[in-house]
C-alpha cells in the first residue's frame, strides 16, 4: 500500500452524522459535474470552502449516490472513530501476522497508530517527521515511561517504514531508559 501515486479521493463516513468527501484537484475535471448535480439534488449537501471538502447528510440515499460516483476512483475510507483507516489497519495487521508477531505486539502497535493520528487529526499519508516528534514530546510531557515511547515508536516505524515505505525515521533516535533509585 503504497502511497506514492495520485492522491486519493477521502471519505470519512458517519462523523457527526455526515459524510465528508475530499476529492483532490486531479480528479476534480472528471467528477465535477456529477458532484454539482449531487449536491443540488441532496438537501443539506453542501461544499466546506474553508477546508475544501464536500458534506452530505449520512443517509442511504447520499451513501448509494456517492458510492455510484465515487467508488470506480478507489477512495480510501476513513473510520467514523479516527483518521486511521480501516485500509490501514487491515494493511499493518497482515504485515505483522504475515512476521509472526504476537497478538499483544499487534494490539499495542495498533494503537499506538490510531492513537497517534487521533492525536495529530491528520491520514497517514499527510504524516510528516515533525508530527512524530511532537507526539512523542506530548506523551512525554504526560510522564509516558520510556518504555512507552519505545513501543509507540517501534509501531509508528514499523507502519511508515514497513508497510507505507515511507522513510520519515531517517535519524529518529530512542529515548533513553529512565533512571530509578535503588531500593535500600
Amino acid at each position: 500500500m503504497q502511497t506514492n501515486g495520485p492522491d486519493p479521493i477521502l471519505i470519512r463516513e458517519g462523523y457527526r452524522g455526515k459524510i465528508f468527501l475530499r476529492i483532490p484537484e486531479s480528479l476534480w475535471p472528471q467528477l465535477r459535474i456529477e458532484l454539482i448535480q449531487l449536491v443540488q439534488s441532496i438537501p443539506e449537501a453542501y461544499f466546506e470552502e474553508r477546508h475544501s471538502y464536500w458534506v452530505f447528510p449520512d443517509s442511504p440515499q447520499a451513501r448509494s449516490r456517492l458510492a455510484a460516483i465515487i467508488d470506480p476512483h478507489q477512495p480510501r475510507r476513513i473510520s467514523a472513530s479516527g483518521y486511521f483507516s480501516q485500509a490501514d489497519e487491515e494493511a499493518l495487521t497482515n504485515e505483522l501476522r504475515a512476521r509472526k508477531y504476537s497478538p499483544r505486539t499487534i494490539t499495542l502497535y495498533i494503537n499506538a497508530n490510531r492513537s497517534f493520528l487521533q492525536s495529530i487529526k491528520k491520514i497517514s499519508s499527510e504524516i510528516q517527521a515533525q508530527d512524530i516528534t511532537r507526539f512523542l514530546a506530548d506523551k512525554e510531557k504526560e510522564k509516558a515511561s520510556a518504555s512507552t515511547l519505545n513501543v509507540i515508536l517501534s509501531g509508528l516505524r514499523f507502519f511508515y517504514c514497513q508497510v507505507l515505505h515511507r522513510p520519515i525515521f531517517e535519524e529518529r533516535k530512542r529515548p533513553k531508559e529512565d533512571k530509578r533509585l535503588p531500593l535500600v
